[in-house]
């Protein structure tokens, strides 16, 4: 019942998300079941606009958020481990991905209107950005 309400939510995120080429949303892979847990967004590099800027603005709309994860290899408990040394250069795509992708509110409180309006919010914040 709860991972049917979440893929509900998300399933309106995508539907309203799915055509806008300036974003990516999480996706399931085939084969696979998701229970959905946050609804993800990484923002077309074209858009110059990063994660921390991105939260700003949807925060000033009253659009709660969370950024996305940081390569684990980034983080300042990790700093100096022989194993760090290359990590951007070996995982090139979560270090290209991770200043530029966000959480949207994907809580059980979520319907329709909700989604909407954070759809909406996120194309001004987005917008924004535009030089």
């Amino acid at each position: 019942e709860l991972i049917e309400a979440k893929e509900r939510i998300f399933g309106w995120y995508r539907d309203r998300l799915r055509e806008w080429p300036d974003v990516a949303i999480n996706q399931a892979l085939p084969g696979s079941r998701s229970t959905w847990w946050m609804t993800t967004v990484v923002v077309a590099e074209e858009r110059n606009v990063t994660t921390p800027v991105l939260m700003e603005r949807l925060a000033a709309m009253r659009i709660d958020s969370r950024p996305f994860f940081h390569p684990l290899s980034s983080l300042p408990a990790y700093a100096g481990l022989a194993a760090v040394e290359g990590a951007r250069e070996r995982n090139p795509v979560a270090y290209r991905l991770a200043p530029r992708g966000i959480n949207l509110p994907s809580g059980y409180n979520m319907d329709e209107a909700r989604v909407d309006r954070v759809c909406r919010a996120l194309r001004t914040a987005i917008d924004e950005g535009v030089p």
